[in-house]
C-alpha cells in the first residue's frame, strides 16, 4: 500500500448500517449499508479512561488499569434532499432496503434504543473519489445517536448536525481483515461508490441543496402569537396573531440525548445505553426586529392570588417543514413547547439592525417525516459498493 501524503474530503467515505435495540443489523447476514450524502465533517474522538491505584509504600503510581474507551463521532451534512443523517442512524431493522418506515414519525422512545455501524474507508490521495476497496479503514460498531442539531439559516445551506457515541473502534485493512465484528461495507477494486452515478464516472449531484426559500412558512407552524413571537402590525390586543409574517433570520432544532450507560457483573462492555428522559428539546428563532416582542414579564406585584392567573406565556405548536422538487421533510416538536427567553440586541452604532431571539423548549417530544427523496433510501444505498438503482 502506497503512503498517504495526507487525508482529505474526496478520500474518505462514510457508511452507516442501522441496527435494532437488540444489535440485528439491517440486512442480517449481509448487512445493508448507506453512504450519506452531502456530508462537510467527520470528526472521531477516542477517550481511554484509565483508573489509577496507588500503594503505601511507593510514590509512583501502583497500576493504571482501563476502564471502557469512550468513542464519539461527529458529522455534519448539508440537507440535499437525501435522507437525513438521524434517519439512517434511527431507522433500526426494518422495511426493505430503500425504505426507513421504522423511523418516519416515530417519537424518541420508539427509535431511541436503535443504534448504527459504522465504518468510514480511507483511499489513496491520488483518488479522484473513494470508490472499491480503501487501503484502511475504521469499523465503529453499536453506536448510539447522542445529539443533534438543524439550523435553517438565511444566509446559508441549511445543515444537520449529529454525535454518536459508542465503545468500540477498529482498524483494518481490505475485504479479508478480522478486526471488524461485522462485515465490511466497501466493494472490491471494480464496484463502484454511492456517489458515481452510472458506473461511467459520472458524478452525482445534489437532489436539490435547501436553502432559505425551501423552508415552507405556509405549511409549518411557529409559536407565534400571544406569549411567543409577535407579528409585525398586529393589533396589541391578547392574541396577536393578525399582523405579518415575522421576518425570520435564523431558526436552531436542538437536542442533547444525555445517554448514560448500564453496565453489569461478568461483562466488560455495557449492555444499554438509555437516554435520560426528561431530556429538553429546545428551539430558537431569530427574526428582525421591526417592533418590540411584546411579551410582558410582570413580577405580578399586587395581584390577588384568587383571582389572577399569574400567566405570561402559553403552550406553542412547532412544525417546520422544508420542502424540495422531490420530497420534504417535517420536524414536529409537539404542541407544548414554551418560551424560555428572549435576547434583544443589536441596533448598534455600526448599523447593525436589531434582532430579536426567541428560545422555546419542550421536553421528550421530537419526530422527523419524510418523504420522496429525503426518505428514499435507495439514494444513499451502497451494499458492498454496489451504486445506487435509482
Amino acid at each position: 500500500m502506497p503512503t498517504n501524503n495526507r487525508i482529505f474530503y474526496a478520500t474518505q467515505l462514510v457508511l452507516l448500517n442501522p441496527q435494532d435495540g437488540d444489535g440485528t443489523p439491517k440486512g442480517g447476514s449481509g448487512p445493508v449499508w448507506y453512504s450519506p450524502r452531502a456530508v462537510q465533517t467527520l470528526g472521531i474522538t477516542t477517550n481511554f479512561n484509565l483508573t489509577e491505584v496507588f500503594s503505601l509504600g511507593q510514590l509512583e503510581v501502583y497500576d493504571q488499569p482501563e476502564d471502557l474507551p469512550d468513542i464519539e463521532v461527529t458529522m455534519t451534512k448539508v440537507f440535499d434532499g437525501t435522507p437525513l443523517l438521524y434517519t439512517m442512524c434511527m431507522a433500526g431493522n426494518t422495511g426493505a432496503d430503500s425504505e426507513f418506515p421504522g423511523v418516519n414519525g416515530s417519537g424518541l422512545t420508539v427509535v431511541g434504543n436503535n443504534r448504527v455501524n459504522v465504518q468510514v474507508g480511507l483511499y489513496p490521495d491520488t483518488a479522484e473519489s473513494a470508490f472499491g476497496t480503501p487501503d484502511n479503514f475504521i469499523s465503529m460498531s453499536g453506536m448510539y445517536l447522542n445529539s443533534f442539531t438543524y439550523t435553517f439559516g438565511v444566509d446559508d445551506n441549511f445543515t444537520e448536525d449529529v454525535t454518536l457515541v459508542g465503545n468500540h473502534k477498529v482498524w483494518g485493512a481490505g475485504t479479508g481483515s478480522t478486526a471488524t465484528s461485522h462485515v465490511l461495507g466497501f466493494g472490491n477494486s471494480n464496484s463502484r461508490n454511492v456517489f458515481d452515478k452510472d458506473g461511467s464516472d459520472e458524478y452525482r449531484a445534489s437532489v436539490q441543496t435547501s436553502r432559505r426559500m425551501n423552508l415552507d412558512y405556509a405549511n409549518s407552524t411557529f409559536p407565534e402569537g400571544k406569549g411567543g413571537i409577535n407579528r409585525p402590525s398586529s393589533t396589541k390586543n391578547d392574541t396577536r396573531t393578525d399582523g405579518d409574517k415575522p421576518y425570520y433570520q435564523n431558526i436552531t432544532i436542538s437536542s442533547d440525548l444525555g445517554r448514560e450507560e448500564i453496565r453489569q457483573l461478568g461483562q466488560f462492555e455495557p449492555y444499554y445505553r438509555y437516554i435520560t428522559f426528561p431530556t429538553e428539546v429546545t428551539s430558537e428563532f431569530e427574526v428582525i426586529g421591526s417592533e418590540g416582542d411584546y411579551v410582558d414579564a410582570s413580577d405580578f406585584a399586587g395581584e390577588d392570588a384568587c383571582t389572577s392567573t399569574f400567566t405570561q406565556l402559553e403552550d406553542k405548536e412547532i412544525s417546520i417543514k422544508v420542502c424540495g422538487v422531490s420530497g420534504q421533510v417535517v420536524f414536529d416538536l409537539g404542541s407544548k413547547n414554551k418560551l424560555t427567553s428572549i435576547n434583544y440586541g443589536g441596533g448598534d452604532a455600526g448599523g447593525d439592525n436589531v434582532a430579536i431571539t426567541y428560545s422555546f423548549r419542550n421536553f421528550n417530544s421530537f419526530s422527523v417525516d419524510a418523504s420522496g427523496s429525503f426518505a428514499d433510501g435507495d439514494l444513499c444505498l451502497s451494499t458492498l459498493g454496489t451504486p445506487p438503482t435509482a
